[in-house]
């Protein structure tokens, strides 16, 4: 799915998660590791924390 090959060692990848619902009632954003707050930045590099896959 994320065309990376496995080798049986585990695997370090750089990602994040997050949830955005901004278009309902109650708007609310959440994510794994912290955000600039100030511009909600989910795909800047700075913004991701390490993902093992093992």
């Amino acid at each position: 799915m994320l065309g990376l090959k496995y080798d049986g060692s585990p695997l370090s990848i750089k990602g994040n998660f997050y949830k955005c619902a901004s278009g309902t009632s109650q708007p609310h954003f959440l994510s794994w590791m912290p955000l600039d707050e100030t511009k909600r930045t989910f795909h800047q590099p700075k913004s991701f924390g390490n993902i093992i896959l093992s």
